[in-house]
């Protein structure tokens, strides 16, 4: 594949910035594990995804409609991700996330 037909990823961290970027026609690629119960959106770049995202947090307006669509897309994608169990591999992944719970003694 030559180089300038390939699109990088470009992660996002707010939902609602995901939600708008897939109303601007953005391709959602998945969810990349950033920590414990934590997920990224990744689009695929094509050059313009950041502008996009820095237009949204200008106040940049799109239907509400498809805003609520796209909304109720990004999470759903979390609550199936979180219900898998992928999580818990993400965790065990990660030699610095504590697995238990520090007791508390009186």
């Amino acid at each position: 594949m030559a180089k300038e037909n390939m699109k990088l990823d470009f992660l996002v961290h707010d939902t609602n910035a995901a939600a708008f970027l897939i109303t601007q026609r953005h391709q959602l690629a998945g969810l990349e594990p950033v920590g414990r119960n934590r997920y990224s959106f990744k689009f695929q770049d094509d050059g313009t995804v950041e502008k996009d995202q820095a237009a949204f947090y200008a106040g940049a307006t799109c239907p509400a409609r498809e805003f609520a669509d796209a909304l109720r897309q990004v999470k759903n994608l979390l609550y199936g991700v979180r219900n898998s169990g992928i999580e818990k591999d993400v965790m065990r992944d990660d030699p610095h996330q504590r697995t238990t719970r520090p007791t508390h003694t009186r």
